[in-house]
């Protein structure tokens, strides 16, 4: 029972949110939305290129104490790049602001029930 509750809460955190994005926002009014899917593959490009292994290196160095100037200025830099490929997905998805929020709403609600139902599998 614990691993179909740990099962269900992957897949409604992790899986269902990029379906409901998916569903949603890619593939609208007989077109594919190209400002969106540039986005989110710039997105994925330099998170998984260049974020995720500059933190493993930058917390080190955070730890050792060493490259000070380095470590302020990427943690500044990713917090600037982060919002700005807010603002550049926001800019590209502007026209349709129900569509947007429907979308948020169903994550959300996707995301507290995979989280209800992974804490369950820590219990059953």
């Amino acid at each position: 029972m614990k691993k179909l509750f740990t099962l269900i809460g992957v897949v409604l955190s992790k899986i269902a949110p990029l379906v409901i994005i998916s569903m949603n926002l890619l593939y609208k009014d007989e077109s594919w939305n190209l400002t969106f899917m540039g986005v989110a593959l710039t997105t994925l490009v330099i998170y998984f290129a260049w974020l995720k292994p500059m933190d493993k290196k930058v917390h080190i160095w955070e730890i050792q104490n060493e490259y000070k100037f380095f470590v302020v200025n990427y943690k500044q830099l990713k917090i600037i790049i982060i919002f700005g490929l807010v603002w550049w997905m926001w800019h590209g998805l502007q026209s349709d602001f129900a569509t947007v929020n429907t979308t948020i709403q169903y994550i959300f609600i996707s995301l507290v029930l995979g989280w209800v139902s992974t804490l369950i599998g820590l219990e059953a």
